[in-house]
């Protein structure tokens, strides 16, 4: 596969991260002959996409001449590497990413139907308010026993 334009390169991150098309930005990058597609937000994604559709994640603290020197270089990510992140990203918007099978493609998505968990009879619901007394907790000193 050959990616030639901008809009192949965001769905190409796209359906690795989870992260819709509109929220993502593109920039050809003559030097590295690729693209750079990246989250403009605070702790974004950027993922430099080849022509021949490797890509390679770089994160934030990587400043630019030293991605261009790692991906001339030849380094890539491995797409599996992706799959938590494109997990949680659908989480967050509600989808939940349906497993591969024999007729379903492993990039489509469903939307979460699943209900929230009701307490059991045996369950106290303010359980997650209840802390263990010998276990410190922030803002109160560890009871004595």
């Amino acid at each position: 596969m050959e990616i030639s334009s901008e809009n192949q390169a965001l769905s190409l991150v796209s359906s690795l991260t989870g992260i819709p098309t509109d929220q993502l930005t593109v920039k050809l990058w003559p030097q590295c002959n690729a693209f750079r597609v990246s989250q403009p937000t605070r702790g974004g994604v950027r993922v430099i996409v080849g022509r021949d559709a490797t890509v390679m994640f770089a994160g934030s603290a990587m400043d630019i001449p030293a991605v261009e020197l790692e991906f001339n270089k030849g380094t890539r990510t491995d797409p599996s590497r992706f799959t938590r992140m494109r997990q949680h990203n659908l989480e967050a918007r509600g989808l939940a990413a349906t497993p591969p099978s024999n007729d379903t493609p492993a990039t489509s998505v469903t939307n979460r139907t699943t209900p929230a968990k009701e307490p059991t009879a045996s369950q106290d619901p303010q359980d997650h308010l209840k802390t263990s007394p010998n276990r410190p907790q922030f803002g109160r000193p560890p009871e004595s026993g």
